[in-house]
């Protein structure tokens, strides 16, 4: 009789029918990438991790070492890697109590998804999850807003939109007072509303003849197979000319 690895099954389905071998290969690479960093080989490490990851996080090697290796790998670890679901592995990365004669205190969590990038295995790290391309856009009377891509992390993700005002009158999309009117929809309409730790009111503030560039954060844990349909500025204002101001509901397709 031979044993499994358990760890190789997903821990939120129950699906075990998945492409075990790939499943196995993704924990191999994995366990390269925490032998580089625990080893003391943080040069190494870094070229194992995805172009859009270090866009996101470590946009050169100096970052990934003062922000990643130097804060999780300081001293010897130990680690444990579980298949959480599909390319996502949950990483739990622990104080080795053997070489370090303290006790099990500031351990991390991580997860991280392998990825191919030109036919190569590379690591999203840091609970990133990815990047998606969509190049949707939608025109709504005055307004034709674009969505570029959506970066997705394990507990949000972030919108990249280019905004164009071609009407006469400035459209301020959201005055971020509440969180409730800026929200992205799924297509069972439930609502993921922003999280505006990174965007100003002057941001969704459209002039007329303006283009604007932005990218918008919402409050969306990652769950696999769900459809987002919309992103919805449910309570937009136009001023008009004499000063008075009409509400107005945006909704932008994914």
């Amino acid at each position: 009789k031979t044993s499994t690895d358990q760890s190789l099954y997903p821990a939120i389905s129950q699906d075990k029918n998945n492409d075990m071998q790939e499943t196995g290969n993704y924990k191999e690479f994995i366990e390269k990438f925490m032998k580089l960093c625990n080893e003391g080989n943080p040069e190494q490490a870094y070229s194992l991790i995805s172009n859009d990851c270090k866009e996101v996080f470590y946009k050169d090697y100096t970052l990934f070492f003062n922000n990643y290796y130097k804060k999780n790998f300081s001293s010897k670890k130990s680690y444990s890697i579980q298949n959480w679901i599909d390319n996502i592995f949950k990483v739990d990365i622990k104080e080795d109590i053997l070489s370090t004669g303290g006790t099990a205190s500031n351990n991390i969590q991580d997860f991280i998804s392998v990825i191919k990038e030109n036919n190569e295995y590379k690591l999203n790290i840091n609970s990133y999850i990815g990047r998606e391309k969509i190049n949707a856009e939608t025109k709504q009377e005055d307004i034709t807003f674009r969505v570029i891509k959506k970066d997705s992390y394990m507990k949000y993700e972030k919108y990249y939109l280019e905004i164009k005002n071609n009407g006469n009158k400035d459209i301020l999309l959201d005055d971020l007072t509440n969180s409730t009117t800026l929200y992205l929809l799924d297509e069972n309409d439930v609502k993921y509303p922003v999280t505006n730790d990174e965007l100003t009111k002057e941001q969704l503030y459209i002039r007329s003849g303006v283009t604007m560039k932005m990218s918008i954060k919402f409050t969306n844990a990652y769950t696999q197979g769900r459809e987002l349909k919309n992103i919805v500025f449910s309570k937009a204002t136009v001023i008009n000319d004499d000063g008075t101001s009409e509400e107005r509901e945006y909704k932008v397709n994914l």
